[in-house]
């Protein structure tokens, strides 16, 4: 399944050269386009527009990620000065479906204080 979303989030780490590790003040997960590792720099904070986040419909074990589309915005609004969380990292949890119309469960138990993002 996968969701728009727009959020506000502080880079964390570039990954690899179309991954970079972002969080909010819920969790972290890898923010994945086309060049985003030479575009931005750790500590920066970002407004993602129209992102997509994925959670593919035809696996039974996913990891969740966001993904930057065509029409997709990234914006720079400043660094070093936003409150997040880099645990739990929802891009390294193993998430399973019980069985195919199911919603997506983690394969093992977050913090008791995590709650999802209100969209």
């Amino acid at each position: 399944a996968s969701r728009r979303v727009s959020m506000q989030l502080v880079v964390l780490e570039c990954a690899q050269a179309n991954l970079a590790l972002v969080a909010d003040a819920t969790g972290s997960l890898y923010l994945s386009g086309e060049g985003i590792a030479a575009s931005l720099q750790p500590g920066e904070i970002i407004q993602v527009n129209n992102a997509v986040f994925n959670f593919p419909e035809n696996s039974t074990s996913s990891k969740p990620m966001l993904t930057l589309a065509k029409d997709s915005q990234m914006l720079r609004l400043g660094e070093f000065n936003m409150v997040f969380s880099e645990t739990p990292n929802l891009s390294t949890i193993e998430w399973i479906r019980k069985t195919a119309n199911a919603p997506a469960i983690p394969a093992q138990s977050l913090p008791s204080t995590w709650r999802p993002p209100k969209c």
